[in-house]
């Protein structure tokens, strides 16, 4: 029996999340959204579903893209750097929105 199909949502096509949507099929995900920042802001609707994020784009927009992706409803890993001077005040807001981040 396989494991089942992940939807996951790329947020930011810089070479990163280029490489992520290239890869993401062969290990076993369905990219069903892939954000960049003409897609601004985050909102349910655009994730299409997606059952966890990659936020993967400029530390001046990592915490924008948190929150929205939180508001939205959709857990989110961060694979952005240079925003950690924000991640305790990030971290309790996506704690008390109900959300999950892995950074």
């Amino acid at each position: 029996m396989s494991a089942p199909v992940v939807r996951l949502a790329l947020v930011g096509l810089g070479r990163m999340g280029r490489q992520l949507q290239a890869l993401a099929p062969e290990r076993g995900f369905d990219v069903v959204a892939a954000l960049d920042v003409a897609d601004l802001p985050i909102t349910r609707d655009r994730l299409r579903g997606a059952d966890v994020a990659i936020e993967f784009t400029r530390p001046e927009a990592a915490v924008p893209n948190i929150r929205e992706l939180v508001a939205a409803g959709c857990p989110v890993v961060v694979g952005t750097t240079g925003w950690y001077d924000h991640l305790d005040t990030v971290a309790r807001e996506v704690e008390e929105g109900g959300g999950a981040m892995l950074w």
